[in-house]
């Protein structure tokens, strides 16, 4: 008899087992890594889909500041030319009759037109104020005075002019509002 007819059968069982249990051992550790590998590609794909997203608000947001500068350096370029553009209506307002029969004056009058040209290229327009229902927002009041013609809370004269640059405020207009009509002890 020979060494291999004497094994017993329960050896020859167990040794079957486990050659089935070390087949299996590398096949659920390999299901084991792909899952855990599955696991950290959905981490990695969520920390990039939020740095992308983080990085596009970052951009927005720069460009938005940089426009917001923009508009602000604009808006005080304009405003310190302002009462350049208020002493040249000034000077053309009460020019005397004979002047407009001169040169310089029709040389004044296109200034005068070229600066009208340039702030409304810059979408910059006067502040509608005689007439006009007293807004705080857009309006500065000097005085507030008695008038038969307009009821209380309109606007009577304009002291100096308000502008609007792209829907806001540039400068409020200085205006003078009418208390109403006068009560009968106050005339």
């Amino acid at each position: 008899m020979t060494n291999e007819e004497h094994v017993p059968e329960k050896d020859v069982q167990h040794q079957e087992n486990s050659a089935a249990d070390a087949s299996q051992a590398p096949e659920a550790d390999l299901v084991q890594q792909l899952t855990a590998a599955q696991a950290e590609i959905e981490q990695l794909k969520d920390k990039y889909l939020r740095a992308v997203a983080e990085f596009s608000n970052y951009r927005k947001r720069q460009e938005r500041d940089a426009q917001q500068q923009s508009a602000r350096l604009k808006a005080a370029a304009f405003r310190s030319v302002l009462p350049v553009f208020d002493d040249l209506q000034l000077a053309v307002k009460n020019a005397p009759e004979d002047a407009h029969e001169y040169n310089w004056m029709e040389v004044v009058l296109l200034i005068e037109r070229k600066f009208l040209k340039i702030l409304g290229d810059a979408n910059i327009k006067p502040i509608e104020t005689v007439g006009q229902r007293f807004d705080p927002n857009l309006h500065a009041a000097m005085l507030r005075v008695p008038s038969a013609e307009q009821p209380e809370g309109y606007v009577l004269q304009e002291v100096q002019a308000g502008f609007m640059m792209d829907n806001e405020v540039l400068r409020p207009a200085a205006v003078v509002v009418s208390g109403g009509p006068a009560a009968a002890g106050e005339a």
